[in-house]
């Protein structure tokens, strides 16, 4: 029997050891083999420069090295197991002797790959370092190797493609796999209901189907909103898919060239349909970006979760793929939007082909899922969008609206109760819908008519002089609008119409 406890004892002492192996800590320099290629100086194991105890990897890299020209291989005396319980990996990065103007505007990352037998089986980028002999602690989640017997490191910078050199001396420390903590979630800034579809949407050139009358309208108004730049979004959806329309109001829209979809004018949309919010920055396995230039077609979709591009999005020959289109307006353009929810299951640990994305689909009324919208708009003087809004989060959140999931929004999925509202329920009659030169608007002491486009600019204004006021709409531009009647007593109804 003692035996027995002495070796599940054993067992189990093994299993911790294993769970909290370090990788390299670089205190016992003969359990690591250490091989660099392209750097003048060779990397080596020396002492920490503020620390003469404690034993670091120093990478001195040149002024004339990029990013993908040089790399450090470390090589682990035995290979260390993944288990499920550690799959985050963690290592500590100091710079020093970096041009603190070149470190603070380009940044430098580092691209990981974790090797096992051989073969590379995973990697990845790390998050900038921006300033000098500062340890940082970078940061892997969601490690999907079952053992790492070496790996290898590239250093560089990184500002959208272009990659600086940032040449100085870097130092690496405990590198090592722990168990992460649990994601927390964070209750969405906002949260807005959207309705079920009450009929099919199509997507046949932006005819506006009868769900679109029935959805709300969200304002998209968080940041510059100058020189007349406004946006909206409408949201239904059904158990296939997610359905949005988005309305811009922009004095001079650029039509996409081919060239740079994320600064060009379009809308980016940030989902989770797992709500798993972080306090920071995107979760690069669960939350998606979706970039949707204006003008732009079905190619020009770039579809990430995190860093990994969703393959399963704009596949046409799968049941369920992502559709858009754009169409221009008189003053701006509209988007009209259809996301699969099952790609949106995708992730690179457990759900990454597309029977699975289909198998691990769950969505049901009354969930909340994480949402942001953000519209850009781009100055081809400039080369840059030099207007962003967005719809929850706001430019003075720290860190800032980009990829934020801590200052997103919400849409709570609900079903098409309410809905008949204008049908029926309201007292307020609009006819024709759609109409062309002259709605006739019907309610019991009506006082005035006011008209409204999706961005939320009043656009027309007629005092009733009956319960039955014909408008004049024939200087309207073809489009959706909301038509708001207010009585006698102050009591407002709205209607959308479609201007044809």
């Amino acid at each position: 029997m003692k035996k027995v406890l002495f070796t599940l004892s054993m067992l189990l002492l093994i299993a911790v050891a294993a769970k909290t192996q370090t990788v390299a800590d670089f205190q016992t320099p003969e359990n690591y083999a250490i091989s660099s290629w392209t750097f003048t100086t060779p990397a080596a194991i020396t002492d920490d420069p503020a620390d003469a105890n404690n034993k670091v990897l120093m990478v001195v890299k040149d002024a004339g090295l990029g990013t993908w020209d040089a790399g450090v291989w470390v090589k682990l005396a035995q290979s260390v197991p993944v288990t499920s319980g550690n799959k985050r990996f963690v290592f500590k990065m100091k710079a020093s002797g970096v041009n603190a103007d070149s470190l603070a505007k380009y940044g430098c990352r580092i691209y990981v790959k974790l090797w096992a037998e051989g073969a590379v089986k995973q990697e990845f980028w790390t998050e900038s370092i921006t300033e000098n002999d500062t340890w940082v602690e970078l940061i892997k989640d969601n490690i999907g190797v079952p053992a790492v017997d070496s790996f290898t490191i590239n250093v560089g910078g990184w500002d959208n493609n272009n990659n600086p050199p940032v040449p100085g001396t870097y130092y690496f420390d405990d590198f090592k796999f722990v168990a992460p903590p649990s994601i927390p979630v964070v209750p969405p800034r906002v949260v807005v209901p959207i309705k079920k579809a009450v009929d099919a949407i199509e997507f046949d050139g932006m005819d506006i189907e009868d769900s679109w009358y029935y959805a709300d309208i969200h304002e998209v108004n968080n940041g510059n909103v100058n020189q007349g730049y406004a946006a909206s979004f409408m949201g239904t959806w059904d158990d296939d898919y997610l359905y949005l329309f988005l309305t811009v109001t922009d004095p001079n829209p650029f039509l996409y060239d081919g060239t740079d979809s994320w600064k060009k004018d379009g809308a980016q949309l940030y989902v989770d349909v797992r709500n798993k919010l972080l306090l920071n920055s995107i979760d690069n396995m669960r939350q998606h970006q979706i970039t949707l230039p204006y003008g732009g077609a079905q190619s020009d979709i770039s579809i990430w979760v995190g860093i990994q591009l969703a393959p399963y999005y704009a596949d046409p020959t799968k049941s369920l793929y992502l559709k858009y289109f754009s169409q221009s307006t008189s003053n701006g353009y509209n988007l009209e939007i259809r996301i699969p929810w099952a790609p949106m299951y995708f992730n690179n640990e457990d759900v990454n082909t597309y029977d699975a994305c289909l198998a691990a689909k769950t969505i049901h009324q009354g969930d909340t899922l994480g949402f942001e919208v953000q519209m850009n708009n781009y100055n081809p003087a400039t080369g840059n969008r030099e207007q962003i809004l967005t719809w929850s989060s706001t430019p003075n959140d720290n860190p800032s609206a980009y990829q934020n999931s801590g200052v997103w929004g919400g849409l709570k999925l609900v079903g098409t109760s309410g809905v008949d509202q204008y049908a029926s329920g309201n007292k307020m009659k609009v006819y024709p819908n759609p109409v062309s030169d002259k709605m006739q608007v019907e309610l019991k002491g009506l006082r005035n008519v006011e008209v409204y486009n999706l961005v939320g600019q009043k656009v027309l204004s007629v005092q009733a002089t009956t319960d039955m006021q014909v408008v004049n709409t024939k200087d309207l531009a073809k489009g959706m609008y909301l038509v708001k009647a207010i009585d006698n007593k102050g009591v407002s109804y709205s209607q959308k119409i479609m201007v044809k």
